[in-house]
């Protein structure tokens, strides 16, 4: 509901009068005199309507890893899950086809170009035969980082994946968002605000700027 500002008005009306003041020369000088009164009045649009107020669309919530050592936000309607057990990744599910998962591994010494490239080499020799469309350099937290993107087909279904590698400390993370459908500009989007909210709790941050690699 749009509420205009209010309109006021200003009326002023003024009173004049001489009076006679003597003069060293005994002749009478003539003085001015004003005497003024303000008038203001208000006018107000909506008084007494009823306010609506529209919640957002959708409402964010912060989770902490207690595996994984980080925190990450995600909407209020999508479920979330703590990894099961060491290896399997913190899940995030929408109900749209859609799901977000956040894992760490050692990095066993290897920089983030070392792990970046080892796993798009990974990727294409898996038996999905994955294809990569994109690697491109970003930040996470603070970290240089890599965002992939990437399909394969799995039991006869396929899915898009936009996933980040991160090395913070002795570990590299891996948070990834996959969809059943080709990833469309809200997709990217959700991630970036996926990305955006993660804190790293472990190591410090690389502010290094990460090769292309693959």
């Amino acid at each position: 509901m749009e509420r205009r500002p209010p309109r006021y008005s200003i009326g002023v009306s003024r009173e004049h009068e001489g009076c006679g003041l003597p003069r060293r020369d005994k002749s009478i000088a003539t003085v001015e005199q004003w005497t003024a009164s303000l008038r203001i009045s208000y006018d107000f649009s909506d008084v007494g309507e009823r306010l609506v107020i529209t919640a957002p669309e959708q409402v964010w919530t912060t989770f902490a890893s207690k595996r994984y050592a980080y925190s990450i936000a995600h909407p209020t309607d999508w479920e979330a899950y703590q990894s099961a057990t060491k290896g399997k990744p913190d899940l995030f599910l929408s109900a749209e086809d859609t799901g977000v998962e956040g894992n760490r591994y050692p990095t066993g010494g290897f920089s983030l170009n070392q792990l970046t490239s080892g796993y798009v080499k990974f990727l294409r020799r898996s038996p999905t035969r994955a294809s990569v469309t994109s690697n491109t350099s970003t930040t996470v937290d603070g970290s240089a980082a890599h965002r992939l993107e990437w399909t394969a087909a799995s039991k006869g279904r396929r899915q898009w994946t936009s996933e980040v590698l991160v090395v913070r400390g002795k570990h590299v993370y891996s948070i990834s968002y996959t969809s059943l459908f080709k990833l469309t500009a809200a997709d990217r989007a959700t991630f970036d605000a996926f990305l955006s909210s993660v804190v790293l709790r472990g190591g410090t941050a690389t502010t290094s700027a990460p090769i292309k690699t693959g």
